[in-house]
């Protein structure tokens, strides 16, 4: 592209930041990331998903209570 703009040579109004679907449906790729991470740690992985939608991660992992696991740090 000849006449591009590099991005952070420019300046923005606003951005748009999509955390509910409505522009992009990111369940899946949450879904994959922390099925693995339930694995890592031996938690049922079926179980555990639908508690972790519309949370933060922090939040999630210390609602778990699990021994050994600094939920700041993972």
């Amino acid at each position: 592209m000849p006449n591009a703009t590099p991005v952070f040579d420019r300046s923005f109004s606003a951005f748009l930041f999509d955390m509910d679907g409505t522009l992009i449906n990111s369940i899946a790729a949450a879904e994959r990331v922390w099925s693995r991470w339930a694995l890592k740690h031996g938690l049922d992985v079926a179980t555990f998903l639908p508690m972790m939608h519309g949370k933060r991660g922090i939040d999630t992992i210390t609602q778990l209570g699990l021994p050994g696991v600094d939920a700041e740090a993972e």
